[in-house]
């Protein structure tokens, strides 16, 4: 990496690096009910917004205090979205950058996310208001209409098996490679869980990536990346729940219904102590992923994020993407640069007189990287 600072300053640099560890402990349920509450799905809503002002968190005293709720920030443009949160490689510059339906609350930024769903802060694409996955969880199926819908997707009704989309959202954008891989780091979440698994609600996303040497079965021969771990299924939620690729679920449902679980809720689910609910609203999500892909460098690849409800737009989903994570290279590593000056109100540095510094923060801290850099001045 070459820095070139082309100002006056007695410049020190710290190399700083963060490891972090959330660890989820699962328990398998080796049954599940079959209880159809279809019908019920918007008496149901409309009775938590009647109910909600009365329900009191459950906290789990002295359970992960050094941590803060998950924060939302809606909105932003899709450079910002794009370009400053989203990539975590210099060399990957985006083109032909598009978020639709165009200024919908349900694209935004997010922080406080280590406690919750193992990602510290980055991007939100959800089917709602993106504000709705703010703590703590006070009902079991919550959701928002958002900013409207970018219509039809046929790649998302492929992997839903359905074609009642609702509140379709798209983040878009075009991009070059350096090196012959390109990965980031993502998480499902949804209020369907856990009531409406193996029901036609599978609200579904996609990373649907295309380009030379892809050739798969969705638009312009776009493959899907956002698979389970070593195999091509798509991350949904039929696909990944309490007694379906377990490992890769984390639950968070409350059951507003003591006595027999709600909808194809298992009790063992529901009667899991749920300390993240304090954190996140939604009632279950994927543990931390990585979609990645081999392409070919100095080539232009095109990839879209997607996201939809799936049979009725009442409850939402929402798929996380981690800051920076989105690099082309095989070992994913990253470098965050951060500079600062001793005065928060000047930000010159002259010899002598004011310091300024560079950081250089190391993602994933557990390898080594050799780091050029140049100080100029005047």
């Amino acid at each position: 990496m070459r820095v070139t600072c082309p100002t006056k300053m007695n410049t020190y640099f710290r190399t700083t690096m963060f490891a972090f560890l959330l660890i989820h402990f699962l328990t398998i349920s080796q049954s599940q009910g079959t209880i159809d509450l279809h019908q019920f799905r918007k008496d149901s809503h409309d009775d938590r917004v009647k109910r909600e002002a009365s329900h009191e968190p459950f906290v789990f005293p002295g359970l992960l205090p050094q941590q803060t709720p998950l924060q939302i920030t809606p909105g932003g443009s899709e450079t910002f979205l794009i370009q400053d949160v989203l990539l975590g490689d210099l060399c990957l510059v985006p083109t032909n950058m598009e978020t639709r339906p165009a200024g919908s609350p349900s694209f935004g930024t997010f922080a406080n996310g280590l406690a919750s769903i193992g990602i510290e802060e980055g991007v939100i694409l959800a089917t709602g208001d993106s504000e709705i996955a703010l703590g703590p969880n006070t009902s079991s199926n919550d959701g928002t209409t958002g900013g409207g819908t970018a219509g039809f997707d046929a790649d998302l009704a492929a992997i839903s098996g359905s074609s009642a989309l609702f509140n379709v959202h798209y983040l878009e954008f075009d991009f070059i490679p350096d090196e012959d891989k390109i990965a980031f780091d993502y998480v499902f979440a949804s209020e369907e869980y856990c009531e409406y698994v193996s029901t036609v609600f599978n609200d579904a996303f996609g990373f649907f990536l295309s380009g030379p040497g892809i050739n798969g079965p969705y638009t312009d021969n776009a493959i899907n990346i956002a698979t389970i771990p070593g195999t091509n299924t798509p991350v949904a939620i039929n696909n990944v729940n309490w007694t379906l690729n377990s490992s890769y679920y984390v639950t968070n449902a409350v059951n507003e219904f003591p006595g027999t679980p709600p909808g194809n809720c298992t009790a063992a689910e529901t009667s899991q102590p749920t300390p993240l609910s304090t954190f996140i609203e939604y009632d279950g999500f994927t543990t931390n992923l990585t979609a990645e892909a081999d392409v070919i460098p100095c080539e232009v690849y095109h990839i879209k994020i997607a996201i939809a409800d799936i049979g009725d737009g009442i409850f939402d989903s929402a798929v996380f993407l981690g800051k920076n994570s989105f690099v082309s290279g095989d070992d994913n590593t990253r470098i965050n640069v951060v500079s600062g000056y001793t005065d928060p109100n000047d930000e010159t540095a002259e010899e002598g007189c004011e310091n300024a510094y560079i950081a250089f923060e190391k993602v994933p801290p557990n390898s080594s990287v050799d780091i050029s850099f140049v100080v100029e001045s005047d």
